[in-house]
């Protein structure tokens, strides 16, 4: 026998959807109910009879605690753990079927006594809900510049999630410099760069706390957001001058146990690779440019002819470096697993990745060891929702990365560079017989076969190892005020890398010709050992963060008017493990937010961020920002024939200061170092030559400073959002003009005539940045 509502559950009169199904929700976890019998469709009192079903979602998984409701009446039930329900109701009554985040359905009961149900995802309600910084807002309530995708716009075949943006925001500028394996990470910027000589690069922050997003899988994240305006970012004070970006991860649902499995492979090839000549006419150049000069030739035309033939590779070679060392078919892997469900009191969502990628180069013929750039990676989270009381929520997030990098002991920008400018002509990159090729005379460190440097000078392994942890505490006040509630939040990441070489110096040859039985005839040009050397550590760090955030949030709506509120505090310690003293920040934040009757819009915050850069008395900044909204077309005198084409119009405005405390240089900058490398002063002169030295003098490197502080940046935005023909169509445009000062530079105007050894540093720069941003 099942637990159900015998009666259903009579609700507050004119309650608002949300609070029936919080309500519902409650009264289904304190296990309220009583048996019913097996007597479906047997009239009941008052000339009801029962109907029963069940309520799922479109992939077919029942929903828990969805609300059933006779329509126009406060008598209802909930569905239990398996999406089941049951209702006395009268054949004429109709039926309102409801769950958070889905469409709702109204069916008529006529003579049906088993009502099974699928409702869809309201996906106009998720798309509602905004992550702004410290917090979420809603859609339509948001009067700052902010831009944001989901996971499925983030899905690439690509190995490294930096790779995925460009392009899909608006305002995001990202180049890509390097392919090698591990190291391939874009570079972006919000809206140009607007400092040359500080940091440029925009604050990433993981579920509220500062890290980065290239080893983090694609299907870890729920929602990628991009801070763009002062109304966006001034809550981050001194670090929101470069925008920010904002990525959350999954969470569990209520829902039984999903599990989703996804395999992937993707082939990779050069797009642009150099052509070059052959050999022999590598040499016809050679000994045109020589006539030109007025010189002998390089090679005699009967030689070159032998090299055009292709009478004799080992000593006549025509070597094609890029096709000697260049796979054309890259070949990359990614295997995730991830399970996600939960109930009321207990969500959970755990992810598990496995990436490999190959490298650019082909594997060693020679087979002594593997060198190429290859990389792997393994991750690993797991987001818990625990609802410890009726009150309190308790997340607790564990995640975690392993790396493991193989390169050859010479960087790949080496080899590329040994391949581009070595003759074709001068050797082939392994002879014959299996003999190591290299020049005659290896008289200088460019005189070096590219072959050698990728396969037979040993190899580096890499390992890395991230963890990061975060613990969220969240409590409702509702009992002190409505609307009120509290959140801590504590994380503690740590990085630790480690390096190990072996090298390899085996002995290098080149071939002077044949002897009388054909036989390649060598100078041996490196004498050297054809075993590896032991294993020895090149390189160890690590690195710990600690984040630590406290906030005080106030929501509340009275009729026509939605007031809000938020006051942080955080700080935050980060240190490497060769830097003595951490590097430290605190701050405050605050927030207040109003609209009316969802047609006016207003939000005032400010950051006020302390940063260890500066001297005490300059520490502290205050950034603030202001913005306001107007949803024109929520007016009365909107025609209703336009709402028809264009069914919402928003206009934004906004203006604001923030800071950025990257100075771009060495720490302290405040605090005058000194150089006792100075000129030897002496006391007396000798038969020798001077005597009774005092020892060197003391000079000045950098002066004393106690004014330096963050570059400000003053930023102003204008917005307008603009949905077309039922939300089909969205169009949002943006205007910025942002203006850079305080940028801290060198003084190079001050002579050489002052007597100075070094420039002193000051607030002087400027960059002004404007432009149109939108998306369609």
């Amino acid at each position: 026998m099942r637990r159900f509502c015998k009666n259903g559950v009579k609700f507050i009169k004119n309650a608002g959807m949300p609070y029936i199904i919080l309500f519902a929700l409650l009264f289904q976890a304190a296990g309220a109910g009583v048996v019913y019998s097996q007597n479906t469709g047997a009239l009941t009192q008052q000339g009801k009879k029962r109907i029963t079903g069940t309520i799922k979602d479109t992939e077919g998984e029942p929903l828990v605690g969805a609300l059933v409701q006779i329509l126009n009446t406060t008598v209802g039930t909930i569905t239990n753990n398996e999406g089941l329900y049951v209702i006395d109701a009268r054949e004429k009554d109709v039926l309102s079927f409801s769950y958070l985040g889905f469409l709702k359905q109204n069916i008529e009961i006529g003579g049906k006594d088993i009502l099974n149900v699928t409702l869809e995802h309201d996906t106009q309600m998720f798309e509602e809900v905004v992550v702004v910084g410290y917090g979420t807002q809603k859609k339509g309530g948001v009067v700052s510049s902010v831009s944001s995708i989901s996971r499925k716009e983030l899905v690439a075949p690509t190995t490294n999630l930096t790779n995925n943006l460009a392009g899909q925001l608006a305002g995001l500028i990202s180049i890509q410099r390097s392919a090698e394996p591990g190291r391939d990470d874009a570079e972006f910027w919000i809206r140009g760069i607007s400092t040359f000589k500080g940091g440029t690069t925009p604050l990433i922050l993981v579920d509220g706390i500062p890290r980065e997003i290239s080893n983090i899988e694609p299907d870890e994240i729920e929602s990628f957001s991009l801070l763009k305006d002062a109304a966006a970012t001034a809550v981050y004070g001194a670090e929101g001058a470069n925008g920010v970006i904002l990525v959350t991860t999954k969470r569990g649902t209520i829902s039984k146990p999903k599990i989703s499995f996804r395999a992937e492979t993707s082939l990779s090839t050069p797009q642009r690779l150099p052509d070059f000549v052959d050999s022999w006419q590598y040499l016809e150049l050679a000994n045109e440019a020589q006539f030109n000069d007025g010189n002998d030739p390089y090679k005699l035309q009967s030689e070159i002819d032998l090299y055009k033939a292709g009478a004799d590779n080992d000593l006549y070679p025509n070597t094609n470096w890029m096709d000697e060392l260049i796979d054309k078919t890259v070949t990359n892997q990614r295997y995730t697993l991830n399970f996600r469900g939960g109930a009321e009191n207990a969500k959970y969502f755990v992810s598990m990745a496995y990436l490999t990628q190959d490298g650019v180069f082909k594997d060693n013929p020679m087979g002594k060891y593997d060198s190429d750039f290859g990389y792997e990676r393994y991750n690993l989270r797991s987001n818990i929702d625990l609802k410890v009381s009726k009150t309190t929520n308790l997340n607790i997030d564990l995640a975690g990365q392993y790396i493991n990098r193989l390169t050859a002991n010479r960087s790949p920008d080496d080899v590329f560079s040994f391949m581009l400018h070595t003759p074709s002509h001068l050797f082939p990159a392994i002879y014959s017989d299996g003999t190591l090729a290299t020049y005659a005379i290896q008289s200088n460190a460019d005189n070096r076969s590219p072959f050698n440097m990728l396969y037979n000078q040993g190899y580096r392994k890499e390992y890395g190892t991230r963890l990061q942890s975060n613990v969220g505490l969240s409590q409702d006040l509702a009992f002190v005020t409505p609307g009120l509630s509290a959140n801590g939040k504590l994380g503690f990441d740590y990085d630790g890398n480690a390096a190990t070489l072996r090298n390899y110096w085996p002995s290098l040859y080149n071939a002077t010709g044949r002897d009388a039985d054909g036989n390649l005839v060598f100078n041996t040009s490196v004498s050297g050992s054809p075993e590896l050397t032991d294993p020895e550590f090149t390189s160890t760090s690590s690195y710990r963060k600690i984040y630590i955030e406290a906030s005080i949030n106030y929501a509340r709506v009275i009729k026509e008017h939605t007031v809000g509120g938020m006051l942080l505090y955080m700080q935050k310690e980060n240190q490497e493990s060769a830097t003595v003293l951490p590097y430290r920040k605190q701050g405050l934040v605050g927030r207040v937010t109003y609209s009316f009757s969802d047609r006016y819009f207003f939000e005032g915050n400010f950051g006020y961020t302390g940063s260890e850069t500066f001297v005490a008395g300059k520490r502290f900044g205050f950034f603030p920002a202001a913005g306001l909204g107007y949803y024109i077309s929520n007016e009365s005198f909107y025609p209703s024939a336009l709402k028809d084409v264009i069914n919402s119009a928003k206009i934004r405005l906004s203006a604001g200061r923030t800071g950025n405390d990257d100075t771009g240089s060495d720490r302290f900058l405040y605090r005058p170092t000194f150089s006792t490398g100075g000129y030897t002063f002496n006391q007396g002169i000798g038969t020798s030559g001077a005597t009774n030295g005092l020892g060197a003098g003391i000079y000045d490197q950098r002066f004393e400073n106690n004014t330096i502080h963050w570059e400000i940046e003053n930023k102003r935005n204008v917005g307008l959002d603009l949905n077309f023909f039922k939300s089909r169509i969205e169009l949002t445009v943006d205007y910025f003009n942002n203006l850079r000062t305080d940028i801290l530079l060198e003084r190079n105007t001050i002579p050489s005539t002052a007597g100075f050894h070094a420039k002193p540093w000051e607030n002087y720069g400027k960059v002004q940045n404007w432009g149109i941003d939108g998306s369609l």
